[in-house]
């Protein structure tokens, strides 16, 4: 049963509340109501990084699709893979 209700019932079934009582149930029903707030900011924050993910993806393979993107990937790849080489090398040379 929702705290309104609950509230309101015990109001007119003559029931005496104390203060304790309504300050619990109004903080349940501000608690609630934050909660759906905060559910409703996660999904559309969620919602907006899709997009957001959904365009990056998009301008990405776009810049890999033209001559100069791929030729710049070529060259990043031949940069990492020469990095690694190196620190093989040297860790090896270390060993010695």
């Amino acid at each position: 049963m929702s705290s309104v209700v609950w509230l309101t019932s015990a109001q007119n079934k003559g029931g005496s509340m104390d203060e304790d009582t309504i300050q619990k149930q109004l903080q349940h029903i501000t608690d609630s109501s934050r909660h759906a707030t905060w559910q409703g900011g996660i999904f559309a924050l969620e919602n907006l990084k899709r997009t957001i993910d959904s365009e990056i993806l998009k301008l990405k393979n776009l810049c890999d699709s033209t001559d100069i993107g791929k030729t710049l990937n070529r060259v990043a790849e031949a940069t990492v893979k020469a990095m690694e080489e190196e620190k093989e090398r040297r860790k090896n040379e270390s060993n010695i």
